[in-house]
C-alpha cells in the first residue's frame, strides 16, 4: 500500500502550493467564492477533513464564524491548534476522529457543515453523511465542494497519481444518498469553470521561475515535474468533461 501523502513532513509542500493553511485546489480564493453569499457570523461551522486549518481560520477571521475542524490524521489537529493565530484561537477547535466511528461532537450542535474536495477520498459516504445529519441543528445546513463523474456512472473508483484511491460520485448517487438520509432542499451548482481556472493558475505557478527558486528546498525539480504532470492530467480531465467540480448544498 502506498505511503499517504498526508504526512506532517509534507505540510510545507502543500502550503507552498496552495497557501498558508491550505491543502486543496483554489486555496483562500476558493473558500471566499464558496461562502461569499452565506451568513455564518457567530455560527458554528464544522469542517470535515480540515487539513491544515486554513478554511476555518479564514471563516473565523473574515466572516466572524466559530469553527470545529475534524480530520482523520491526529497530527493535523495538533498542528493546526498550535498554528492558529491568537486572535481567533478561542473561536476554533480542531479534533481527530476514526473513520467509520462517530464524530466527537454533540448531537444537533452545528449550524453549518462543510468540506472541500475531501469526500472524494471516502468510500463509505453514508457513514459520514449520517454523522453530519446527527450533529447538525434542526435548521442546520450542509455546503461542500466535491469532484463528480458523469451522471450515468454512479460511484467510480480510480487510483490517483500518488497511489491513493478516489471514490467519485455522480449527481444521481449523491442525490439518492442525501435524499435517503433525509436532507432537504438539495441543490447542485456546476463549478467546473471556476475550478478549471484554479488548475490553470496552478500550472502557471508550477512553471514560474520565481516560485521554483523560492521553494527549491521544499519542492525539488523531480517533484515539481510530477506535480506539473498530475495537474495537466486533471486539466485534461476537466476539459474533456470526464470529471466535474460541484458545489452541493442541502438543509436538515
Amino acid at each position: 500500500m502506498p505511503e499517504s501523502i498526508y504526512l506532517q513532513k509534507n505540510a510545507p509542500i502543500f502550503e507552498a502550493i496552495y497557501g498558508k493553511g491550505f491543502i486543496s485546489l483554489g486555496g483562500a480564493q476558493a473558500v471566499h467564492r464558496l461562502f461569499d453569499s452565506v451568513n455564518i457570523k457567530n455560527k458554528l461551522v464544522l469542517d470535515i477533513g480540515c487539513g491544515l486549518g486554513g478554511m476555518l481560520q479564514l471563516l473565523a477571521s473574515k466572516y466572524g464564524a466559530r469553527g470545529v475542524g475534524l480530520d482523520i490524521h491526529p497530527w493535523m489537529s495538533q498542528y493546526v491548534s498550535e498554528a492558529s493565530p491568537a486572535l481567533i484561537k478561542e473561536r476554533l477547535r480542531f479534533l481527530s476522529y476514526v473513520p467509520g466511528e462517530a464524530f466527537p461532537i454533540e448531537d444537533e450542535s452545528i449550524d453549518l457543515a462543510t468540506s472541500k474536495g475531501v469526500f472524494t477520498n471516502i468510500k463509505d459516504k453514508r457513514a459520514v453523511f449520517s454523522e453530519i445529519k446527527r450533529v447538525l441543528k434542526p435548521a442546520g445546513e450542509l455546503l461542500f465542494v466535491d469532484w463528480l463523474v458523469k451522471d450515468s456512472v454512479g460511484q467510480e473508483v480510480t487510483v490517483l497519481d500518488h497511489g491513493e484511491p478516489s471514490f467519485k460520485e455522480s449527481k444521481s448517487s449523491y442525490l439518492a444518498l442525501l435524499n435517503d438520509l433525509g436532507f432537504n432542499e438539495i441543490s447542485f451548482e456546476n463549478a467546473s469553470k471556476e475550478y478549471l481556472g484554479y488548475i490553470v493558475q496552478l500550472d502557471k505557478l508550477y512553471k514560474s521561475k520565481d516560485h521554483r527558486q523560492a521553494y527549491l528546498t521544499i519542492i525539488d525539480d523531480k517533484l515539481r515535474h510530477m506535480l506539473i504532470q498530475a495537474n495537466e492530467k486533471l486539466l485534461e480531465s476537466v476539459k474533456r468533461e470526464m470529471v466535474y467540480s460541484y458545489k452541493i448544498r442541502a438543509s436538515k
